[in-house]
């Protein structure tokens, strides 16, 4: 197995003839991308393999919180417009 987007990586592995299970989505700077995959609660590494008709459970990027502010741009000709 190896990295997809979510979606695509779900068909992916229905084709190999494995069940998706849980989607679950962690704070992570990309959306929809497949960050690990597990079997059983433990993780299956591309190359790994797996019988068919397993069920893996996939853990998804989905971006950064709403409350994650980016740091505020410091223009460095002046310094007196950093923010306080």
């Amino acid at each position: 197995m190896s990295d997809f987007r979510g979606a695509r990586h779900c068909h992916s592995l229905q084709l190999s003839g494995l069940e998706v299970g849980q989607l679950n989505y962690v704070p992570d700077l990309t959306v929809d991308f497949v960050l690990k995959q597990t079997l059983h609660g433990r993780n299956v590494s591309p190359g790994d393999s797996v019988q068919k008709g397993m069920v893996i459970d996939l853990v998804l990027g989905r971006g950064l919180s709403e409350s994650a502010h980016p740091p505020a741009a410091v223009d460095r000709d002046r310094p007196w417009s950093r923010p306080r």
